[in-house]
């Protein structure tokens, strides 16, 4: 028998090496271009805030807290609630005698944010959390910069402005804090970095929600149809407004007082909150934009500083776990995107 031949090989063409190779070194950056891509977006670059109220009146926003401090006196305030950024507060669907209440003031809520930022569906809307918060100068006193995890965000004010000093929420693209009068509110994107003012006297308690935005439908997270107007991740500039007039008089949420007949309108008991212009005026806040790089660079490192500083141990584990798989994943793939063509 003659002596064995070795194999003969054939030559890839040029082509599958310069395919193999793009796939290999693409893969991992697609999460940068994709972000690049999203950013770019004109609509990404404004962040739209709203200002108006009363949203809840003084009988209202006095209830809730005389309901809320009756239950925190006997199971106290929650201080670890939040991961990374945690408040001194309770959520409010803890509260029993707040039940109705809740239903009731979160129906209204999602028309209005549906109308605010152009839900097309009140369905694709998911209260992800709301709470009640305390400040006060014998304790939790502000609230560092941070980015919220939810789509929209929104702060009301419950008590008056003349039971502390300092306070309101400070949005750093704006350079600006907002204040609030009791039964006012502010909505703004909730990737938008801010933080709670110091107080420096007195006490502040303000209500807190937090809504998430999907189709139920998609497999996403996130529909990425809502992320135009909704994350403000991206914004490098902040346009703000406020109502030009102050609302209707509303039914009592908790119908302690009923209204009178004839005292409030069929326009006012169905009342949708519009973003006709001619509504609104602006508020004094910076409206210039500052640099987009530079401000994605800041959240990131405001985010990364919460994970590292702020997490509990446990939580700064399963990050850690998700990045070794996630990197894993990607470095596999790549590799085989890489060499399964040589």
């Amino acid at each position: 028998a003659g002596s064995p031949q070795p194999p003969t090989t054939t030559k890839r063409p040029w082509w599958q090496w310069v395919c193999g190779c793009t796939v290999f070194w693409l893969i991992p950056f697609l999460p940068l271009i994709l972000n690049w891509y999203l950013s770019a977006l004109p609509q990404n670059q404004l962040a739209e805030v709203y200002k108006f109220g009363p949203v809840l009146s003084k009988n209202e926003c006095n209830r809730i807290i005389q309901e809320a401090t009756a239950f925190t006196d006997t199971h106290g305030w929650e201080k670890e609630r939040h991961a990374y950024f945690p408040t001194t507060d309770i959520a409010v669907k803890t509260v029993p005698s707040l039940h109705n209440f809740t239903v009731q003031f979160q129906a209204r809520m999602v028309k209005w944010l549906a109308a605010l930022y152009h839900i097309k569906d009140e369905e694709h809307i998911y209260w992800d959390d709301m709470f009640i918060v305390y400040y006060h100068e014998d304790g939790q006193r502000d609230l560092k910069l941070h980015c919220d995890g939810s789509q929209v965000s929104f702060t009301l004010a419950l008590n008056p402005h003349d039971e502390y000093t300092g306070g309101g929420t400070w949005f750093d693209l704006a350079e600006t804090t907002v204040d609030l009068e009791q039964g006012e509110a502010v909505f703004f994107p909730s990737r938008l970095l801010h933080k709670g003012h110091e107080i420096t006297s007195g006490r502040r308690y303000i209500l807190v929600g937090f809504l998430q935005v999907r189709d139920p439908q998609s497999n996403w997270l996130y529909d990425p149809t809502y992320w135009p107007d909704l994350w403000g991740a991206y914004a490098a500039c902040i346009r703000a407004y406020t109502l030009r007039d102050v609302l209707p008089l509303l039914p009592d949420l908790f119908g302690e007082a009923p209204p009178q007949p004839g005292s409030v309108s069929h326009a006012q008991r169905h009342f949708r909150v519009q973003t006709d212009p001619s509504l609104w005026d602006p508020l004094p806040l910076r409206t210039d934009c500052k640099p987009q790089a530079s401000e994605l660079l800041k959240r990131y490192m405001y985010a990364a500083k919460g994970y590292v500083t702020q997490a509990r141990q446990a939580d700064i584990l399963e990050l850690l776990l998700w990045n070794i798989i996630g990197v894993g994943g990607l470095s596999l793939v790549a590799i085989y995107g890489g060499f399964v063509s040589f």
